[in-house]
């Protein structure tokens, strides 16, 4: 019985903390939430521009 209730209040917390998390950023103005090009004000995500962006972000993340 414990163990549902702490499992169930964690659930609980991460779903709201994510909530938080995505409104914030929406009511700052990011238009794609996640993707690292998105504070820019040249952003958009689904241009070959962003793939670009994001094929050298990757790369530079494996290599470190």
């Amino acid at each position: 019985m414990f163990a549902t209730i702490v499992s169930t209040l964690a659930l609980v917390v991460i779903v709201f903390l994510a909530a938080r998390y995505i409104i914030k950023k929406k009511k700052q103005g990011v238009k794609c939430i996640g993707c690292p090009v998105s504070g820019k004000s040249d952003c958009q995500c689904n241009d070959s521009y962003a793939e670009e962006f994001l094929a050298e972000y990757y790369a530079k993340k494996i290599d470190e």
